[in-house]
């Protein structure tokens, strides 16, 4: 039942509410620590800002689990708060399956990335070695989803033509060279000026892996904005 978490995934904790303005969500962090048996898990106390939170014995909360596959989410409870050496933790017992949460489409990350583009045949074939020597233009990455990019350049693309990029991230700790084909949506003047253009691209013929690699980026980024608040 708990096969896809792994050592190490992180972890966001809800505790959901109701007040006079209607449902909320309060957040804690953590990490997985331990696999008990298929249904047990032992995670780190989890923190808000700097501060531990005891969660309630016997009280349900919902979890999402940042994996190399994706983000998963379900339900515990709280079965057993302990130690593991100076570390304190929590022993968290499965009450929902683990379904994964399909949001590569959908959930984008407000950023500021650098990426370089050249304009692309729908249909090309180019051997990834070929690549490196190509002309390649600059360009800012404004937000990121599994689906697509928003951009700024210099200059103006076609809607409905095809571009292919070249980004940069980090996943899982390693940085990771991508080059993206993506289909251009919808490019027009940024405000208040005349040579910069904001446009927006939907990806093609991405592999799952590569669209799952993004996914993780975007999770992991995301995470680190809320840690930080």
């Amino acid at each position: 039942m708990l096969d896809m978490l792994s050592i190490g995934d992180k972890i966001d904790i809800f505790e959901i509410f109701v007040n006079s303005d209607g449902e909320q969500k309060k957040a804690y962090y953590s990490q997985v620590m331990d696999k008990i048996n298929s249904t047990q898990l032992v995670i780190t106390m989890p923190t808000q800002g700097t501060k531990m939170i005891p969660l309630s014995m016997g009280k349900r909360y919902r979890c999402e689990f940042y994996t190399g596959n994706g983000l998963f989410r379900g339900d515990f409870i709280v079965i057993e708060r302990g130690r593991e050496g100076n570390i304190p933790v929590i022993i968290l017992e499965v009450r929902t399956t683990l379904k994964k949460v399909q949001r590569r489409e959908f959930f984008r990350l407000d950023c500021t990335l650098p990426m370089k583009y050249r304009i692309a045949e729908k249909d090309e074939t180019i051997a990834r070695e070929q690549l490196r020597d190509m002309q390649w233009q600059d360009g800012v990455v404004l937000d990121i989803s599994g689906g697509g990019l928003r951009f700024v350049i210099s200059g103006a693309l076609e809607n409905g033509s095809y571009i292919q990029c070249k980004l940069v991230l980090e996943v899982h700790g390693n940085y990771k060279e991508f080059y993206i084909y993506g289909r251009v949506i919808d490019c027009k003047n940024k405000p208040n000026s005349v040579r910069l253009h904001e446009c927006r691209i939907k990806f093609y013929k991405l592999s799952e892996a590569e669209s799952d690699q993004i996914v993780s980026f975007i999770f992991t980024e995301e995470r680190k904005k809320r840690s930080s608040k």
